[in-house]
């Protein structure tokens, strides 16, 4: 080893320092570039892949809207049938309520 380099800059070239000046010269030049090219490339890919899942997001709630209405609205259809039984079933076991012209303006 010669100024605490190590053996092999030496044997290629026969000049440590110029070999050590190029590396550290063409380094900084391709290094950077490269790493702002994948930087960029893997922020567009993230950015990319969220405004995906947010159309897919707001597309599947929408569909949930429109699907909890259907089921109230089944919900209120079975409400009012389970009355129409109900006030149908008053009046065929118990007849002699007073109310029973109440119970049919009900119907």
């Amino acid at each position: 080893m010669s100024n605490g380099l190590p053996l092999r800059f030496i044997v290629r070239t026969g000049d440590p320092v110029r070999t050590i000046n190029s590396i550290f010269k063409a380094m900084p030049l391709r290094v950077p570039k490269r790493f702002t090219r994948l930087y960029i490339i893997a922020l567009s890919l993230v950015a990319f892949l969220t405004i995906l899942g947010q159309i897919l997001v707001q597309n599947t709630l929408e569909d949930e809207l429109h699907d909890s209405w259907l089921v109230n609205y089944a919900g209120r259809q079975r409400f009012q049938s389970q009355l129409i039984a109900k006030t149908a079933l008053l009046l065929t076991q118990r007849p002699d309520l007073a109310s029973q012209d109440i119970q049919l303006k009900e119907l």
